[in-house]
């Protein structure tokens, strides 16, 4: 029978807390995995749910002739400048 060495009874416990290292590790992990998955399925606050959402994602057509007259007066006073301001 094999005599245990003192380097032996040293590499038993490296590899027993290594063990136990990536074991926490792992469970640290999915605990982690969970808690983003839960946090991306709370609704965002103030929006009030998906349906409000895709209403504020979406300009309504005022806001939309809002843009194209300011894009209107922009390039009208471009045109007003004279050629060395441009």
């Amino acid at each position: 029978m094999r005599e245990k060495t003192e380097t032996a009874g040293s590499d038993a416990r490296t590899i027993r807390l290594a063990w136990w290292t990536s074991f926490l590790a792992t469970v640290v992990v999915i605990a982690a995995l969970g808690f983003v998955r839960s946090a991306q399925a709370m609704p965002v606050p103030g929006l009030g749910g998906p349906a409000t959402a895709a209403a504020v994602a979406h300009p309504t057509e005022e806001e939309e002739e809002a843009e194209e007259e300011a894009e209107k007066k922009n390039s009208n006073f471009a045109k007003k400048l004279p050629a060395s301001a441009r």
